[in-house]
């Protein structure tokens, strides 16, 4: 039996300079935060970065 996860896709994240569509560009822990995570999102049309901050319990929904 095979057992699905539920994953989470992010919302399109536009860009704040030119309102292109941003690709995620990486994922990473957060450095004072527990439990959460720092996406940071490239432009690829004018090279702006975008980061957020992501709790991870979010995350984790359904998939306990």
């Amino acid at each position: 039996m095979k057992t699905q996860a539920k994953v989470e896709v992010p919302s399109a994240v536009k860009c704040r300079v030119c309102d292109a569509t941003m690709r995620l560009f990486g994922i990473e822990a957060h450095p004072t935060i527990d439990r959460a995570d720092l996406r940071t999102y490239v432009c690829p049309r004018c090279d702006a970065l975008e980061t957020e901050t992501v709790p991870l319990g979010r995350l984790l929904k359904g998939n306990l």
